[in-house]
């Protein structure tokens, strides 16, 4: 049995392949085993694969004959991996050399430890170099599961981890929205986990500024079902977890809200209105009585009930913020 195994679901990932997979069959942890999944790439993603997979045999290459997305690729992963351990590595971003090895020894010191996360820094590629930038979790002590759920709901820690396999298994990766599913699992497997830690191993982020979080695109608001798939799951498993989650959800709909606001011109009057109607179905899943006071009681974050009056209230409050900033 490998001890870690490692997630990598590639789409047209062929200008960062190398360095990703390079810094797998680097680690100095060598029992692992890599499941590289190419979810129909249109570049030379899977011909890279299948070279790599010639001269390591740690490595598998999974290839869907469709796009499925990103959480229905890792779970096609998912379903095979073999390790003590499961981790996942985005194919545009690559890890030191020890981290696994950091993350396994953590995890195997104390027996009731199910989930390591890894020091987290961001790389920005720009045109004068190549710019680092460390990502401050808000603690660096081993805690309760519970604790890192609620620390990560708002990511005052991050969500890059290696964790026991059973748990991502009975948890895999959540497939209700495209773009958001990692932050879904990531709640669900630190609020199962019995301790979480942290390690010196280093994941590195790139951040890149064509991906969908960087760039201006309508799965942005894939937010508000993956938020709703988390509140009704919680619904089942720990009822006063709702109430903590119900602020935040919120808060992704203001956000959603003024996403709109801010790139209206950037969608066609049909995706408009699709988008209107995601954000009053969102709206009339809220309950009001959960959410903070003082994120509720205030100009532009009231949850009017009707959404002609949410949605003229709203293009109000962001107006005002506009002029203000000016």
């Amino acid at each position: 049995m490998p001890k870690v195994s490692v997630l990598v679901a590639v789409y047209n990932a062929e200008q960062y392949l190398h360095e990703c997979l390079d810094s797998l069959t680097a680690q100095t942890l060598h029992d692992i085993e890599i499941i590289c999944i190419d979810d129909c790439s249109t570049d030379t993603s899977l011909d890279i694969l299948r070279d790599y997979a010639q001269r390591d045999s740690r490595i598998t290459v999974l290839h869907n004959e469709k796009n499925t997305g990103q959480a229905k690729a890792r779970n096609r992963g998912l379903a095979m991996a073999k390790g003590e351990y499961i981790t996942m590595l985005d194919s545009d971003d690559w890890m030191s050399s020890d981290a696994l090895e950091q993350a396994y020894t953590v995890l195997t010191q104390d027996k009731e430890t199910d989930c390591v996360l890894l020091n987290l820094v961001k790389v920005f590629d720009e045109p004068n170099g190549r710019r680092t930038e460390n990502y401050q979790c808000a603690t660096s002590q081993k805690m309760t599961g519970y604790d890192a759920f609620l620390l990560s709901i708002d990511w005052s820690i991050h969500g890059l981890y290696v964790i026991r396999a059973d748990i991502h298994q009975k948890y895999p990766y959540d497939e209700s929205a495209l773009l958001y599913s990692d932050d879904n699992t990531t709640l669900l497997h630190y609020l199962h986990s019995r301790k979480v830690a942290f390690c010196d191993g280093t994941y590195f982020y790139r951040q890149n500024p064509d991906s969908m979080t960087h760039s201006v695109n309508i799965r942005r608001f894939d937010r508000m079902e993956a938020d709703l798939s988390i509140r009704n799951i919680l619904s089942d498993v720990d009822d006063s977890l709702v109430t903590k989650f119900e602020t935040h959800r919120w808060l992704n709909i203001v956000g959603c809200a003024y996403y709109l606001y801010q790139h209206s011109s950037d969608f066609t009057p049909q995706q408009k209105a699709g988008i209107h109607h995601r954000i009053a179905h969102a709206l009339a899943t809220i309950d009001p009585s959960r959410i903070e006071p003082r994120h509720k009681y205030k100009f532009g974050y009231y949850p009017f009930r009707n959404y002609i009056v949410f949605r003229i209230t709203e293009y109000l409050y962001f107006t005002l913020r506009k002029l203000i900033s000016k």
